[in-house]
């Protein structure tokens, strides 16, 4: 099946914001090393890196971006209205830095899963109620269960995202 590619106009069915050609692109210019790489894969193979460096990213970054999205109806969260990057300019289409994005992110695609389940094997070291049976406090032996975090994607996309994590956009109808 044919990688069905957002072109700016809000395709409903959109599955990546890059073709296979800009991300051969791509690593011409930045990554001459995987550019070869990339070359010798089947086209199939690079296309569900493209979809799945798509999906991360909808994922990583859903509720965090500027603006809106142009129509509800959408497959992805580009093309968006009201969007202006680091230097006050208004934002339209796909920005070639979502581009590079996502072809930063299928090279991660292809070796590795993005999204990895976490599991973090815990040990409860204390548990305590209070009075009040909704408070409670318990304490684990072990870490948290981390993310991935890619910092050369978050650096591309930072203008176009909200400061704060936890923040909503609305969508235009």
């Amino acid at each position: 099946m044919a990688l069905i590619i957002e072109d700016g106009t809000g395709k409903v069915d959109a599955e990546s914001y890059a073709s296979v050609s800009d991300a051969s692109t791509y690593f011409t210019a930045y990554d001459a090393a995987f550019a070869a790489t990339w070359g010798g894969l089947a086209t199939g193979v690079q296309e569900e890196a493209l979809r799945n460096a798509t999906q991360y990213i909808e994922n990583r970054y859903r509720g965090r971006w500027k603006g809106c999205k142009e129509t509800k109806e959408q497959a992805l969260a580009f093309p968006r209205v009201d969007l202006c990057d680091e230097d006050g300019y208004e934002v339209s289409g796909i920005p070639v830095r979502l581009l590079q994005a996502t072809a930063e992110a299928a090279k991660r695609a292809y070796s590795a899963d993005l999204e990895p389940d976490l599991t973090v094997d815990r040990n409860i070291a204390s548990e305590s109620r209070g009075l009040d049976v909704l408070r409670k406090s318990v304490s684990y032996i072990g870490a948290k269960p981390t993310e991935a975090r890619f910092t050369v994607i978050d650096r591309l996309l930072s203008s176009y995202l909200n400061a704060g994590a936890g923040m909503t956009t609305a969508e235009r109808g």
